[in-house]
């Protein structure tokens, strides 16, 4: 993005890891970069000047230079897989923080301002690994509902993660679905608050299956639907006019080939 986007020098050095929110100089790319699609900014997991994982950042042992952005480098190794945009103008990030302080991996959420500055970070989860792969911000309280995978106890054993978050990132309830399918793993790639208040959570479970799980407000389950053998995860999902949803993800047609996998379903 050249000089559209603003680094002040906020970049980890010593052996610091984190991520980083490129932000750009312009109000009007601003405005382009927040309308465009639901992740507004390109949010990069930035490896360690020593290399995320040791070894050194280039192949002939020079340090990497980092990109321009907004560092957000914690104690451990953190890595951010998804963005939304907030009613404040900030926004929120969900990922990963290892080691964490609940134990192995847990997921974690950054809520930032507007100019990327951090407002606050939590982890969440269990004593297992969890990672957080989707937040979005909900109605209308003004929360969070976060969707992933977990191999925590909570609830029951490895499947897929979701929990509620408060405004200023409490937790209000967390909850792991595991086993709703052939009592396999899954695990959630995205989750959408529905016009009922409950929400829709969809992603993949280890038969090589696309699914979606429909929940109440207070994350009982109401419904899993899947969608055959040798689907790939479901990567984005919405409400469509007539009240029934549309999945977007990936089909496996044998071999190294995939395709495009879109599906309508009613109410």
């Amino acid at each position: 993005m050249g000089t559209d986007v603003s680094a002040d020098g906020l970049i980890p050095q010593n052996g610091q890891r984190g991520l980083i929110v490129l932000r750009p100089r312009s109000s009007s790319l601003a405005v382009a970069m927040r309308t465009a699609i639901p992740m507004v900014f390109a949010v990069l997991q930035l490896l360690a000047i020593a290399g995320c994982g040791g070894g050194g950042g280039g192949g002939n042992g020079t340090a990497a230079t980092p990109p321009p952005g907004r560092a957000i480098a914690g104690s451990g190794s953190e890595s951010g897989f998804a963005l939304s945009g907030t009613t404040d103008g900030g926004y929120i990030i969900a990922g990963t923080v290892s080691p964490g302080g609940l134990g192995g991996t847990d997921a974690y959420l950054v809520k930032v301002d507007a100019t990327g500055i951090v407002v606050w970070s939590k982890s969440y989860g269990g004593s297992g690994d969890d990672k957080g792969y989707f937040v979005v911000q909900t109605t209308p309280d003004g929360g969070y509902v976060m969707a992933g995978e977990t191999a925590s106890a909570i609830g029951g054993g490895p499947g897929i993660y979701l929990a509620k978050i408060d405004l200023t990132g409490t937790l209000e309830w967390e909850n792991t679905y595991a086993g709703i399918v052939s009592n396999k793993h899954s695990e959630g790639t995205v989750v959408r608050q529905t016009n009922d208040g409950g929400y829709m959570v969809v992603g993949f479970h280890e038969l090589s299956t696309s699914l979606a799980v429909k929940l109440a407000s207070n994350g009982v389950v109401e419904w899993v639907q899947t969608f055959g053998l040798l689907t790939g995860p479901i990567y984005s999902v919405q409400r469509t006019t007539d009240g029934g949803y549309i999945y977007i993800g990936r089909y496996d047609t044998g071999g190294a080939s995939c395709a495009a996998l879109l599906v309508k379903v009613n109410s």
